[in-house]
């Protein structure tokens, strides 16, 4: 699949595997909204504080994501601080109606490629352009149901 039209769980997944996580789908079960009724989790390494996610709980030497569903695609607490350690700039193009993102993949030098990927929304176009440095053009597979 292109990297310019991931969105959804599949732009979190590869976001996911870009930052080096192991995504996993979940079945938040009934009475959840449906929309977001199923989703990614990850387990992390040690446990840590992603924006306001307290990360924790253990299985099998893991940790869990408590808040549950891993979006960072469209949830600022999770996709912001990666936009910020990544350096990833952003900007509205107001005759296209969306937002732009563009992210160095080798360094500023005058010899640097950016990664520039577009999206409906700021946080989208950003999580677009972190696959994108690290995936190319074309996400590698499609995530498992």
């Amino acid at each position: 699949m292109k990297t310019a039209d991931l969105e959804g769980d599949d732009l979190d997944f590869w976001v996911a595997k870009a930052e080096g996580y192991t995504p996993e789908r979940e079945d938040f079960g009934v009475g959840a909204n449906p929309r977001y009724a199923k989703g990614w989790i990850v387990y992390l390494p040690e446990p840590k504080i992603i924006g306001t996610s307290l990360l924790g709980r253990d299985k099998s030497l893991h940790s869990k994501i408590i808040a549950g569903r891993y979006s960072p695609s469209n949830n600022w607490a999770q996709g912001g601080p990666i936009k910020e350690k990544k350096r990833i700039g952003t900007y509205w193009i107001e005759e296209e109606n969306q937002w732009r993102a563009g992210i160095a993949m080798h360094g500023y030098t005058p010899e640097f490629d950016i990664a520039q990927q577009h999206g409906p929304t700021e946080l989208v176009a950003a999580m677009r352009a972190f696959v994108n440095s690290k995936f190319g053009d074309e996400a590698p597979t499609s995530p498992s149901p």
